[in-house]
C-alpha cells in the first residue's frame, strides 16, 4: 500500500507541527521560576516600576508601541489622549530593562490601581491568557493562594503574593 499526499494530510501535518513546535518552544514559565527572577531581579522591577510612577501619563509599553493614559472629564467621558512628555531615550532604557527582564509589556491598570508587568501569554481571541508580575498598593482581589493553580472554571485574574505588594498574576 502506497501512501499518498493529499491537502488535507498536509494541512493537517502543517497543523501539527505548529502545535508541536508551540509547546516545545514556547513554555511559560512555572511559578517557582518566576518567583525566583523576581527575588534574582527586585532592584530592576523596582525600577520600573518608579520609571513608571515618574512618567504619569504613560498607560502602556510594549516592544515597539506606547499609549497614554486618557484625559478624564467630569461626567467620566474619556477624551483624548495625555501628552506623553518622555523622550525616545527614555522608552528605549524602559525596553532594554524590559527585554533583561523578560517582560513583553508594562500595563497601567488605574481602575484597579496597579501595574501589570505581562511575560508570558498564549492563546486565541476569546481564549487568551497571560502571567507575569503586579505592583499594587492595594491587595488584589481574587488574592489565592497560587495564581497558577486557581479553582476550575474561574476565568478572569487571580493573584498570589510574592512579598510586600508584589504579586503573580494569572489571566483567563
Amino acid at each position: 500500500m502506497k501512501f499518498k499526499w493529499s491537502k488535507g494530510k498536509i494541512f493537517l501535518l502543517l497543523i501539527l507541527g505548529a502545535f508541536a513546535i508551540h509547546f516545545l518552544f514556547f513554555r511559560a514559565p512555572s511559578e517557582a521560576q518566576m518567583i525566583a527572577k523576581f527575588h534574582a531581579n527586585k532592584a530592576q522591577f523596582e525600577q520600573l516600576r518608579l520609571m513608571l510612577a515618574h512618567d504619569k501619563n504613560v498607560k502602556d509599553i510594549g516592544p515597539d508601541w506606547t499609549n497614554a493614559k486618557y484625559k478624564k472629564m467630569p461626567d467620566g467621558v474619556e477624551m483624548p489622549q495625555l501628552p506623553l512628555n518622555v523622550s525616545d531615550k527614555r522608552f528605549a532604557l524602559y525596553r532594554a530593562r524590559m527585554k533583561q527582564l523578560g517582560i513583553s509589556m508594562l500595563l497601567v491598570d488605574e481602575r484597579r490601581d496597579l501595574v501589570r508587568f505581562s511575560v508570558f501569554g498564549g492563546g486565541f481571541t476569546d481564549t487568551s491568557w497571560s502571567i507575569g508580575y503586579v505592583y499594587s498598593k492595594n491587595i488584589p482581589n481574587p488574592l489565592v493562594k497560587s495564581a497558577y493553580y486557581q479553582m476550575p472554571g474561574r476565568e478572569g485574574i487571580h493573584f498570589s503574593r510574592i512579598e510586600g505588594n508584589w504579586y503573580i498574576y494569572n489571566r483567563h
